[in-house]
């Protein structure tokens, strides 16, 4: 991968390259972060890849986010920043934390083909995922919560954050996503 500067067509530093161990396989999407300070990109290598692409450091962040079985075909950001999803010759999407690299919730599985793009569409309490497949069919899914989707299902009200910290066993700096979408406020 390279970047380039708009105006003036010129590339910017080195190619962006992974690991030298690793085979250089193709890679087919590329998105960038709200912030302009992180590119993902998907590839052939059945993986996405997180990049530091800030003024000085324009490096791999950790390992590649594993989960897809075929290639990764789309990547993009949500408008926040915080997630990543991904669409994959396996017809499936993958929704990943943009901070950790893990996956949130299981994949999204419904299409009968491979999946050619996948973006994030809305915010807040209304975010849904958008994919297009070679199957013919546009899809909207909704966006697992961090994996505690399970969680608002036993639920009636909206927990305060203190009690959503502790249902949800998360780490205490862990920012406060407590909106179960059908639920009411606390």
């Amino acid at each position: 991968m390279r970047l380039w500067k708009v105006a003036s067509g010129k590339a910017v530093g080195e190619p962006l390259r992974g690991p030298k161990d690793l085979p250089v396989l193709p890679v087919r999407d590329v998105a960038f972060a709200p912030d302009g300070d992180r590119i993902a990109s998907a590839g052939e290598d059945k993986a996405v890849w997180l990049w530091n692409v800030g003024e000085r450091e324009r490096q791999p962040v950790g390992d590649p986010w594993e989960g897809h079985e075929a290639a990764v075909n789309s990547v993009s950001f949500s408008s926040d920043g915080r997630r990543v999803v991904s669409g994959s010759d396996d017809r499936n999407l993958r929704v990943w934390d943009a901070d950790t690299g893990k996956g949130i919730g299981d994949p999204l599985i419904g299409h009968w083909e491979q999946v050619v793009d996948a973006v994030f569409a809305g915010n807040g309490d209304r975010l849904r995922v958008l994919s297009a497949s070679r199957d013919g069919i546009i899809r909207t899914w909704p966006v697992p919560l961090h994996g505690y989707a399970a969680l608002c299902d036993k639920l009636t009200q909206n927990p305060s954050r203190d009690q959503w910290l502790a249902l949800a066993k998360m780490p205490q700096g862990v920012e406060y996503e407590g909106l179960c979408p059908d639920l009411l406020p606390q």
